[in-house]
């Protein structure tokens, strides 16, 4: 039996990305266990964060200015899903990502300036990263797995959908939502798609009610729709004041396979990504179920 522990890296600071550079203490199985192990040191799981939008008065106004990578705060649902898989025996790695297309690197040193601040560009090039050192091609690859809340989910089933050639083990959905995503980011992304041009298979600018599923009406937003690359979604909706998420997750073949929701008794929007809430101790309860007795 191999020691698993857990440690947080700095994710966009890639020479401190490995547990080997860095001096990490998990381990991988003897080289013989596997005809191609991943490399000795490698975690057992990725665990990717993505936040939503900070305060109320800068969602009217469509700002971003605030926003940071709560989940990776004490108490949130980083430090409640790496004990559940931490509990299960796997050793990992954690990193935490915001409300935001691009961080910001001011002095355009390579390094985003704000650690609270790293977005979705840097959520994409970390998930490629891992993919190349860590699952491609090995027996044992790592796995990845996704958590996001409110406005965040928009970014991580987005990334997902543009990641398609690399497996994500859970996408882990709480209460997402698109309303007033596009104002806020909409025209940010699509001037950057114009200068880049566009490396992803369709507009990210646009990511609500844009999905066509079979069988059911209207377009669903990406946050709605899990992947083919997505072996298990778990998703929570809350159930306060107002309602956020009123609407299932699908995959686009119209199947809800591997997709399991959560309507909390009465947990509002920002409860269910605390430590210690009903939605938290499902979410436990269902990859317990899943690692312990299989999908």
């Amino acid at each position: 039996m191999r020691t698993r522990t857990w440690a947080q890296f700095v994710v966009g600071l890639f020479a401190c990305l490995f547990l080997v550079a860095c001096g990490g203490s998990g381990t991988t199985p003897p080289q013989t266990a596997n005809p191609n192990p991943r490399p000795q040191g490698s975690p057992d799981i990725v665990l990717l964060t993505v936040s939503g939008h900070n305060g109320g008065l800068s969602a009217i106004l469509c700002t971003s200015g605030g926003n940071h990578s709560y989940l990776g705060d004490p108490d949130e649902a980083a430090e409640a899903i790496a004990r559940t898989f931490s509990n299960l025996g796997f050793n990992g790695l954690v990193g935490n990502y915001a409300d935001f297309f691009d961080g910001i690197d001011a002095d355009g040193d390579g390094v985003i300036d704000d650690p609270e601040q790293r977005g979705f560009l840097q959520l994409v090039a970390l998930m490629q990263d891992v993919y190349y050192s860590w699952i491609d091609g090995f027996d044992d690859p790592t796995r990845i797995v996704v958590v996001a809340h409110s406005h965040g989910a928009v970014w991580a089933h987005m990334a997902v959908s543009v990641m398609n050639h690399i497996p994500i083990d859970y996408l882990i959905t709480l209460d997402g939502i698109c309303f007033r995503w596009e104002c806020e980011h909409q025209t940010e992304i699509a001037d950057w798609l114009v200068a880049s041009g566009n490396p992803y298979s369709w507009d990210i600018s646009t990511p609500c009610a844009r999905w066509p599923v079979t069988g059911q009406s209207g377009n669903f937003n990406t946050e709605d729709v899990v992947f083919s690359n997505v072996r298990i979604n778990l998703e929570v909706q809350s159930n306060g004041l107002v309602t956020f998420d009123a609407i299932d997750n699908y995959r686009l073949d119209g199947t809800r396979t591997n997709i399991a929701t959560y309507f909390p008794a009465n947990e509002g929007h920002n409860d269910v990504r605390l430590d210690g809430s009903d939605a938290l101790d499902w979410v436990d309860l269902q990859i317990r179920a899943v690692e312990l007795i299989g999908p």
